[in-house]
C-alpha cells in the first residue's frame, strides 16, 4: 500500500526540524505516522486545517499513506468560506487546531491525544450516496 518512496525508509536521516529546532529521522516520524494506520476507516474524506507544523506533515503523510482523500485549507480560511466547504464536500473528519472549533456544529471531537495542539473531529452527518 505504501508508493511513497519518503516512506520507506526506516533510517536514522534527518527528516524534519521543527520551528523549536527539534530533529526527527525517518524512522521517528514513520513510527508517528504507523499510529494513523487503523484509526481511520478505509477511503475517508479528511479536511485538513493547518499551517506547515511537524503535525501537518505527519498527518498528511499519514493519511496518503493509508488511502484518504485529503482536503488541505490554511488554518486561517475565513469562517464564511470554511462553512461552504464544510457544506459542500462533508469531510467524515477534520483535522484542527484545538482554538477553532467553532464552526463545528455537525462535528464531535474523535480524539485529541494525539498532539497538544490539534484535535481530530468526527462528522455527525450520514454520508450522502
Amino acid at each position: 500500500m505504501n508508493n511513497l518512496k519518503i516512506l520507506n525508509g526506516n533510517n536514522n536521516n534527518l527528516c524534519i526540524v521543527d520551528d523549536e529546532e527539534n530533529h526527527y529521522s525517518y524512522r521517528e516520524i514513520n513510527l508517528e505516522i504507523d499510529r494513523f494506520k487503523n484509526f481511520f476507516k478505509k477511503k475517508s474524506l479528511i479536511l485538513i486545517l493547518s499551517s506547515n507544523t511537524k503535525e501537518f506533515v505527519i498527518n498528511y503523510l499519514s493519511f496518503l499513506k493509508f488511502g484518504h482523500t485529503q482536503i488541505i485549507l490554511d488554518e486561517n480560511i475565513n469562517d464564511e468560506f470554511l462553512e461552504k466547504i464544510l457544506e459542500k464536500y462533508n469531510p467524515e473528519y477534520i483535522f484542527i487546531r484545538k482554538k477553532k472549533p467553532k464552526l463545528l456544529k455537525n462535528y464531535t471531537i474523535n480524539h485529541n491525544d494525539f498532539f497538544s495542539e490539534y484535535e481530530i473531529y468526527k462528522s455527525k452527518r450520514k454520508k450522502k450516496n
